[in-house]
Formats: structure tokens, C-alpha cells, sequence
């Protein structure tokens, strides 16, 4: 089973996503312990012009990712999230 969620977070800019979650928190989350944790990025985002950092999570069969994107500017977030919520909806 896949299961997205949603959220949205102000933070301080240095701090990255493996910074967002900690391993008991992700532990809790995923239900079991987790086995490794891998940051990557940053990296250009092609869906939202964002740069994306990530933290993969892993514990067992169990993964959870935590992404950050990064805009140049608030108007270009406002522009994402239409997209990504328009998109979700034609998808429904």
C-alpha cells in the first residue's frame, strides 16, 4: 500500500530534509525500526522548477521519503501547489 501525505512546513534554510524527521519519528511512523536512513540531492525539480533535497527513510519492507523543495520566491510556490493540486484532481 502507498500512502502520500501531505504537508507543508517553514523552517529554518539551512536545514534539510534527514533534519525534518528524526529516526524515532520516522520509526514510529513506518511502525518498525528504521534500518538506514539517505539523503540526496539538492537536485532540480522538473515538476515544480523547485530544487528537491530527500531523505529516504527505510525499516524493513517499509520506506518512507521526506521531500523538500525549495522555490526562488513565494509567488513560484503559489504556482506549484495550483499545478500539483490540479493535476491530483484531474487524477481522482
Amino acid at each position: 500500500m502507498i500512502s502520500l501525505v501531505g504537508l507543508s512546513l517553514a523552517f529554518a534554510a539551512s536545514a534539510g530534509p534527514c533534519d525534518l524527521l528524526d529516526r524515532a519519528a520516522a520509526a514510529q511512523l513506518l511502525g518498525t525500526p528504521v534500518t538506514s536512513m539517505d539523503p540526496s540531492g539538492p537536485e532540480p525539480d522538473e515538476d515544480t522548477g523547485a530544487n528537491r533535497t530527500t531523505c529516504t527513510y527505510m525499516a524493513g519492507q517499509a520506506m518512507l521519503i521526506v521531500i523538500r523543495l525549495d522555490f526562488p520566491n513565494a509567488a513560484a510556490a503559489r504556482s506549484a501547489a495550483y499545478v500539483i493540486t490540479a493535476d491530483a484532481a484531474s487524477n481522482a
